[in-house]
């Protein structure tokens, strides 16, 4: 079917922000080479953000093919890992503990406010009785 899960919406938007160049919206790594090129034309005005945005375009493109059946699921998540080290520059072990201690956070909020509504934890500052 090559694509249309999101119908071919992603092509639109790449065309209207990079033009008509040399630059075909792909994934694996036929897509993401072309990072550069897109920080070049650079519709952000800003290098990083062009660049970057190229890049999710990429991976937008990846699993519009992933879930219209034309590429593996593994495909999909190899161009999401190879996006996630390239802009978040962590491992996936590293990614994964800030997910679990932001996690674990909103978790540690919810229950000192439930905590709280319910009368079970006084105020900070005010005195026992």
């Amino acid at each position: 079917m090559s694509g249309g899960h999101f119908g071919y919406k992603q092509y639109e938007l790449v065309e209207s922000l990079f033009g008509y160049y040399d630059l075909t919206l792909d994934y694996g790594e036929d897509g993401f080479k072309q990072s550069k090129e897109a920080a070049k034309i650079n519709p952000f005005d800003d290098v990083e953000m062009s660049e970057m945005f190229w890049d999710i375009m990429c991976v937008v493109h990846s699993l519009d093919w992933y879930l219209s059946g034309d590429t593996g699921e593994d495909t999909y998540r190899k161009d999401v890992e190879r996006f996630k080290k390239k802009w978040l520059g962590k491992t996936q072990g590293a990614r994964l503990q800030h997910m679990l201690d932001i996690g674990l956070q909103n978790i540690r909020e919810d229950v000192t406010k439930a905590f709280h509504n319910y009368g079970l934890l006084e105020e900070k500052g005010e005195e026992s009785t």
